[in-house]
């Protein structure tokens, strides 16, 4: 009867450490699936941010640059790493970016660099944290200069028209 007991208790004690090996085989495997999803949407995050035709900056609470994409530097002329940890109104010349302040929507101004004024519309956006409190800003800036040429072209274009019906109006008159 003392070998069955003990025969019934290594058995509950051997299913009892199958059972948390299984288990944590389990959780092993749920977090490997884990890692790479995450790994697969940095990467996804990551290409998105890089491909988007406009300048992106993250700032901080203090308005300090966290991060920047690759277009940033086109447009104003200044790569991340001069801009890290810097506050970005003091390094370009652009309205105010507070926390304070509302966002701002297309919001026109000139950057210049290397002797060429470029252009830009600039918005921003609060970010928040999970729990919902203030954590910086997103800065979009859009290099506006292609539109600024279609608009040259099209006033250009509304000049000459206007020339042409003068022109018209006074080769009937004689």
């Amino acid at each position: 009867e003392l070998d069955i007991k003990h025969a019934l208790l290594l058995g509950a004690i051997l299913f009892l450490a199958g059972s948390a090996g299984f288990y944590l085989i389990f959780l092993y495997q749920s977090m490997r699936v884990s890692r790479r999803t995450l790994a697969d949407m940095e990467l996804y995050t990551a290409n998105v941010i890089e491909s988007m035709p406009a300048g992106l900056i993250t700032l901080d609470v203090g308005g300090r640059v966290v991060s920047c994409n690759g277009r940033v530097e086109a447009i104003i002329g200044k790569a991340f790493g001069e801009l890290q940890g810097k506050i970005l109104s003091r390094e370009i010349e652009c309205p105010p970016l507070d926390n304070r302040l509302p966002p701002l929507l297309e919001q026109p101004f000139t950057c210049s660099h290397n002797g060429m004024d470029v252009p830009v519309k600039i918005s921003t956006s609060k970010l928040h944290d999970g729990k919902g409190r203030l954590s910086g800003q997103v800065v979009i800036i859009r290099d506006v200069r292609e539109i600024a040429a279609i608009e040259e072209k099209l006033e250009q274009s509304r000049r000459l028209a206007a020339l042409g019906r003068m022109a018209a109006g006074i080769a009937h008159e004689i």
